[in-house]
């Protein structure tokens, strides 16, 4: 428990019409891992991820995290009690939790018609107040900081270009940076590379495993090709039906286990 980021407990998502999403889920996932997590479409791998950060609400279980991930730099800890359930945050520790939490979506998310400096600096609107937020003011150390994470992912001569005029790779790398900008404890990254080609998407993970690494990032990636979960991951986590099927290092990850993976889920559905 000491050395983990998320202790997870019987996570469960059901909603009212009686379809079951994710059917008890317990892991242990320690700090600074890089997991890859893999299982067809309906598996439960998104629903997964968004309960950790809580954009969907667990039906039950708990997400156990150290509270010092909630913690600035400088700041004292306070009252605050060793251990946190997710599940049960409100309010400003549930803000401060999606604050060092980032979110890598197939999409990208970012604001075409804003310049990529701009988007990038979005990642800090969590840490601005309401006002310097709505008009979209930043401080001097805080655009450096964006350049900074700009030239991480290799985009920093791209800094002044309106968003629409990146490539899909382009604006990923863009959307890591602005990820980076919340100085976050775990980044969950759902299915980022889904919508680029091989080359493109090898680029993509290759920067998302370094600066994760570079930073002691914990990260949680769902991917949809065997190839780069084997090639990027430490540790592979195979969902079917909404149940772990798989959990073990890649080159444990073999044909038979895969084939076992999808067949329960077919047999399943």
């Amino acid at each position: 428990m000491s050395d983990s980021l998320l202790s997870i407990h019987e996570l469960r998502k059901d909603y009212g019409d009686g379809r079951q999403i994710l059917r008890g889920i317990s892991l242990d996932i320690p700090k600074g891992q890089f997991v890859g997590l893999i299982g067809l479409s309906g598996a439960g791998k998104s629903t997964f991820l968004r309960c950790i950060n809580r954009l969907v609400e667990p039906s039950s279980g708990q997400i156990i995290v150290p509270s010092a991930v909630f913690l600035e730099a400088g700041q004292a800890k306070g009252s605050m009690p060793a251990m946190l359930d997710i599940t049960l945050l409100k309010g400003g520790q549930l803000r401060a939790w999606r604050r060092k939490t980032g979110m890598i979506f197939q999409q990208f998310n970012i604001v075409k018609r804003l310049s990529v400096l701009d988007n990038v600096l979005s990642g800090k609107l969590g840490y601005v107040g309401a006002i310097r937020g709505a008009v979209r003011v930043f401080n001097a150390e805080e655009r450096e900081s964006a350049l900074i994470n700009l030239e991480r992912v290799g985009m920093l001569s791209h800094a002044y270009k309106r968003a629409d005029a990146l490539s899909g790779g382009e604006q990923q790398r863009v959307a890591i940076a602005r990820t980076l900008m919340q100085e976050p404890k775990l980044i969950l990254a759902d299915e980022p590379v889904a919508s680029l080609d091989p080359k493109l998407s090898e680029t993509v993970l290759e920067i998302l495993r370094r600066v994760a690494a570079e930073d002691g990032i914990t990260t949680i990636v769902s991917l949809h090709t065997l190839e780069m979960t084997r090639r990027y991951s430490d540790r592979v986590i195979g969902l079917a039906q909404g149940e772990v099927a798989f959990d073990d290092k890649p080159a444990n990850l073999s044909q038979e286990v895969v084939d076992q993976i999808y067949m329960r889920y077919k047999q399943a559905s």
